[in-house]
């Protein structure tokens, strides 16, 4: 059973909004891998094609050789992240900086949260800022507020 944060009300797995206050309902995910030294990415491995597709229909197209940074540009601080959402709206739906990386681990892409302010989602599941999640098809992941569908070409 999920508890909602709000009114403590129980809900049912998979529940999106807690049926007796409303309230949004986010869980904690569990790391589905973790990367040590051993089982880190060789450097020759094969770049993929990745479609980020944003609630407007927009879709970014990127290649992940390694690793990318996914956050937002600001020209102050100087920071550059290899993926600005400052164009979808990164900013005002709670991106941070740095906020999240993409990277090929050992069973495909994983997602890690990179301490952001906002936290960073996995199909509603809250990831532990730091660790790898394994990607699948499809997934919803979300900075901040800012909800992205992830594809893999």
């Amino acid at each position: 059973m999920i508890i909602c944060a709000d009114c403590l009300a129980e809900q049912y797995p998979g529940t999106l909004f807690c049926s007796e206050c409303g309230s949004y309902l986010r869980q904690k995910a569990a790391p589905t891998a973790t990367l040590s030294p051993t089982s880190a990415p060789s450097p020759t491995a094969t770049p993929l094609k990745i479609r980020l597709r944003f609630p407007d229909q927009r879709e970014l197209q990127i290649t992940l050789n390694k690793q990318l940074l996914l956050g937002r540009a600001d020209s102050e601080t100087g920071v550059r992240p290899d993926v600005d959402l400052t164009p979808h709206f990164g900013m005002e739906l709670g991106v941070s900086r740095l906020h999240a990386a993409l990277q090929q681990g050992p069973g495909g892409v994983m997602l890690i949260d990179k301490s952001s302010t906002n936290g960073t989602y996995i199909n509603n599941y809250q990831l532990v800022p730091e660790k790898p999640y394994l990607l699948g098809q499809g997934d919803q992941i979300t900075l901040g507020s800012l909800e992205i569908t992830v594809y893999f070409d």
